[in-house]
This record gives C-alpha cells, structure tokens and sequence, in this order.
C-alpha cells in the first residue's frame, strides 16, 4: 500500500497539482464515458452520433494534450540529500515496490538468520521508463519508477506519485527516508550487481543476498518500501 487509500497527498503549496491532476483524470474519463452513452443514443437518434464524435475528439485531446508539467528545483538544498541517493538506485538491475507490512521474517527463531527476510509478500517489479503516467510530463532531469498501476516520478525537490486514480505530491522534507538493508532469500536468480553473502543454514537453495531498502513515510498516509539489488547504496549515501 503505497498512499492507504487516501486520493491526495500533497505539501504546502502543491495541492494545486494534485487537484489539477484529478481534474484533468476525471475530465478525461467522464468526457469518454458521456461519448459512450451517445454512442448507445446515436443508434436510435442519429443526431447523438455527432456529438459523440465531438466528445470523443474532446477527450482525445485531453489525454494526448493536457498535461500536468513537473520541474524541479536543481538549487534546492534538497537534491542531494535525496534525489541523488534516487538516482543511484534507478541503476539497479532489479527493483521492487514492497508494502513494508507484507515483509515476512519466518526465520526469527533462528539468532543466526532473524533479520534474514522470507518473503517480500506484495513485491511489485520496477521499472525504470523516461514516459510519466497521464496526465504528468516530467521536463528537466528527472526518475521516473513504475510498477503495475504506481509510478514513483522524483525530481530535484519533490516527489509526485500517481497511484491508480490517487495523487501525492509531496516535497522532500515533508517525507521521512529511511535507508537500510534487507537480507533476503531470494531464489529468482542472482542480479549482476549483487553478491551472495549466504545460504540459510548452508541450503543452497536458499540463497542470502543484501538488497537496499528504501522506506518513504509521511504523517499524510504515504507508507511505501523500495527494494533494490544494488545493496551498497545506503552504505555511501544515507538521507538521514
């Protein structure tokens, strides 16, 4: 769960874009849906068939056209301390969006391997793309992270996330990072930017590699978790 349900998420001064982006999604929708009724309405009344070409291009227009630009701010004090540690994860060869609450440890009972996670439960390969989601063009530099219907777009100050028809838009010190490492079992192969540290209890099987994780909270609702297999990461760059 990357926003808990809650349709907008925004700091002080950028609920402007949050609402002009759920404006836009929802105009772009009810256009498309209206069309269709027309549509179903031309069948019987001809007439309705133009103005269901009317809408139609109306809402063509809207979706290929109508965008929410985001810049960032390449002088903010913020860039360093968390939109380059971003950038150096984007570089990993595997990626993941994990809810922080699906981590499963059924290894606790064993001092050696307790913090040795089981399972990332709710893991969501990442990808990372140059296209931000409808309705959002990112201009400038920029990282842009999607998994399934959530995509994660960092730039210099400030952190946009489109999650399904929810919106955060959300400056950097209104989040906490947290940087840490997650040993994990994991048994899809080894990524070539990572090393096996281990094997539970020598089970070849049962590899141990040190993924980075990447934990973005808010007191607004955002809890989310960034997985990643280059693991060095937090050991050279930390926002704390």
């Amino acid at each position: 769960m990357v926003m808990n349900n809650v349709q907008k998420i925004a700091s002080p001064g950028l609920e402007g874009l949050a609402d002009q982006a759920i404006k836009i999604r929802y105009l772009y929708i009810c256009t498309y849906l209206v069309a269709l009724v027309f549509l179903i309405i031309g069948i019987f009344w001809t007439p309705a068939l133009y103005i269901c070409l009317a809408l139609l291009i109306l809402s063509f227009v809207v979706y290929f056209a109508v965008r929410v630009k985001l810049t960032g701010d390449d002088s903010s004090p913020s860039k360093d301390k968390y939109f380059t540690p971003v950038k150096e994860i984007a570089k990993s060869e595997k990626i993941f969006i994990v809810d922080p609450k699906s981590i499963k440890y059924e290894y606790k009972d064993d001092p050696k391997y307790r913090l040795v996670a089981s399972s990332m439960g709710e893991k969501r390969a990442c990808v990372k793309t140059e296209k931000a989601p409808f309705p959002f063009k990112v201009e400038g530099d920029g990282v842009i992270l999607r998994a399934a219907k959530t995509t994660f777009m960092f730039l210099a100050d400030k952190l946009v996330v489109a999650d399904g028809k929810n919106v955060a838009a959300m400056k950097y010190e209104d989040l906490i990072f947290s940087f840490s490492r997650l040993n994990y079992t994991d048994t899809d192969g080894v990524p070539s930017d990572m090393e096996v540290t281990d094997y539970y209890q020598d089970d070849e099987t049962k590899p141990i590699y040190p993924y980075g994780r990447l934990s973005i909270t808010s007191e607004q609702g955002m809890n989310t978790a960034i997985v990643y297999s280059n693991g060095t990461i937090p050991l050279t760059l930390s926002a704390e």
